[in-house]
C-alpha cells in the first residue's frame, strides 16, 4: 500500500481512495502511477515505462502523454468520485 497526501493506493485490491472516498480512475493510468511509486526514489526511463505499464504493446507518444495527464485528472479536486478496480493486466506473448 503506498500513502501521499490523501490517497492511497492498494496494490492488492487495485484502488486509489482519495480520503477514504474512492476515486475513478481507468486502469493504464493507475498501472503508471504503481510504477512511478515503487521506484519514486529514482528517475524512471520511457522505455522502463513502456515496458511496464504497456507490454507488448506499439505505444506512441500522444498515447504516453495520456497517461499522466489522466492521473493528474483522478488527482484533481473536481474530479468526479467514482469506485475505481483494476483488474490485473491479461498475459500476452511478443511474436
Amino acid at each position: 500500500m503506498f500513502r501521499f497526501g490523501a490517497f492511497e493506493l492498494d496494490e492488492r485490491r487495485g484502488d486509489l481512495p482519495r480520503a477514504g472516498r474512492p476515486v475513478a480512475i481507468q486502469a493504464t493510468p493507475l498501472r503508471l502511477l504503481r510504477v512511478l511509486l515503487r521506484n519514486a526514489d529514482r528517475v524512471v526511463s520511457k522505455r522502463e515505462l513502456v515496458d511496464a505499464v504497456w507490454p507488448d504493446v506499439a505505444v506512441s507518444d500522444a498515447s504516453l502523454a495520456t497517461a499522466p495527464r489522466q492521473v493528474r485528472l483522478a488527482g484533481s479536486p473536481s474530479t468526479r468520485r467514482a469506485p475505481a478496480r483494476c483488474a490485473p493486466s491479461p498475459t500476452t506473448t511478443r511474436p
